[in-house]
């Protein structure tokens, strides 16, 4: 197996173990810039595991470090990391600015030691924060430039609220929940994973994941990009089944409690590649796409279904 193919697999094991729901969304990406996206979600995947997964906060700071280091040097060395050296290799790393890398990080940092936050504003705010970098980076390397437009202005909100429910599961802490819910719903932090607690939690859950506190993101105005319609209808039709698919995520969640959220987390499903098509399509596209995902996706041994 040559390098470029090792270093393909390991970026899909990063993606797998952080962001499932990429596999799916990856089938609606064009071929030149599935590399690219996969390598980019890769390097995502990466720091959300420093954050999310290592326990030492001394040992996660060295490692966002080394992260930072290396991805300041990504356009002067060949890098021996199979991620790094895929953002090169697919052109990705000629794309992403530096300044949205470097915010990126920043966040990363914060989210070790951040303070609980007190209302569902100030948790909007967070989301935000550590869901617009990625957005603009992921812009930037689909060659739309930096630059969110109005129309996708929600966006980044939805990505860092993704983002959050991963960080809180694997974490085994809620700690961003606002403390104003908790106690309206009689509950500490702690007791958000308490199995002596579903109901409560996931009444808490149910209003976190409210409308009015994230209210649903439109990306129908997608076209304002200043890109071609037809460099549109393949370059950014993977941010519909995103948006899709966060949509359908969160719908879940809100019906169950907190306690069952990682078997959710732990895979995307073939129901997934159905319900990521936009409803607007036409039913034979949806079918059509959705049979592609299913073959594509089967290789990577996920269960097929029969229409």
């Amino acid at each position: 197996m040559s390098d470029a193919s090792n270093h393909r697999q390991f970026c899909w094991q990063q993606v797998d173990a952080h962001q499932p729901l990429f596999r799916v969304s990856h089938v609606f990406a064009p071929p030149e810039l599935a590399d690219r996206l996969l390598a980019l979600h890769a390097f995502f995947s990466a720091i959300e595991s420093v954050t999310s997964t290592v326990s030492d906060e001394a040992v996660a700071l060295r490692k966002l470090d080394w992260w930072r280091e290396e991805m300041s040097r990504i356009s002067k060395q060949a890098s021996a990391h199979p991620v790094v050296a895929e953002l090169q290799r697919s052109g990705a790393a000629g794309c992403m600015p530096m300044p949205l890398v470097e915010d990126l990080l920043i966040n990363a940092v914060a989210r070790l030691d951040a303070p609980a936050t007190a209302s569902a504003g100030e948790l909007r705010a967070l989301c935000e924060a550590n869901g617009r970098a990625q957005v603009q980076i992921e812009l930037a390397v689909c060659e739309a430039g930096e630059g969110i437009p109005e129309s996708m202005a929600g966006f980044p909100l939805q990505v860092g609220r993704a983002l959050l429910l991963r960080d809180a599961v694997y974490r085994g802490s809620f700690w961003w929940v606002p403390l104003d819910l908790l106690a309206r719903h009689g509950l500490n932090r702690s007791q958000v994973l308490s199995a002596d607690h579903q109901d409560s939690a996931a009444r808490l859950m149910a209003d976190i994941l409210h409308p009015d506190v994230f209210k649903p993101v439109d990306l129908s105005g997608i076209k304002d990009i200043s890109v071609s319609k037809d460099q549109y209808k393949q370059n950014y039709k993977h941010l519909y089944v995103q948006d899709a698919l966060n949509k359908n995520f969160f719908k879940y969640l809100k019906k169950t409690s907190p306690v069952f959220y990682g078997k959710r987390l732990a895979g995307s499903r073939m129901s997934d590649a159905f319900y990521a098509w936009p409803g607007r399509a036409a039913e034979s596209c949806r079918i059509a796409a959705a049979r592609r995902a299913q073959r594509r996706l089967g290789r990577a041994g996920l269960r097929s279904v029969r229409r």
